[in-house]
């Protein structure tokens, strides 16, 4: 795992991607077994991913993913 990240609504939801890997990986750390989502839309390795903001009782669970690469950013809602 390159990088790891705990949305701030809910504590147990982590985001990670893989050294020299273009997905991100939605994990429940309260099964952490399996990915709860792998998303994708980069045909390089990812550089960086962030939480981005909403309300809490919002559809998407209060936010969404930003992610970058060599090539592209891109923007995924969790749901």
């Amino acid at each position: 795992i390159n990088s790891t990240l705990l949305t701030r609504h809910h504590r147990h939801m982590l985001a990670c991607f893989g050294l020299d890997d273009s997905k991100t990986f939605i994990l429940d750390m309260r099964s952490p077994g399996q990915p709860v989502a792998e998303l994708m839309g980069h045909s390089a390795p990812l550089g960086a991913i962030s939480w981005g903001g909403g309300p809490p009782d919002s559809e998407s669970g209060g936010g969404w993913i930003a992610s970058c690469g060599e090539t592209s950013i891109s923007s995924n809602d969790v749901v």
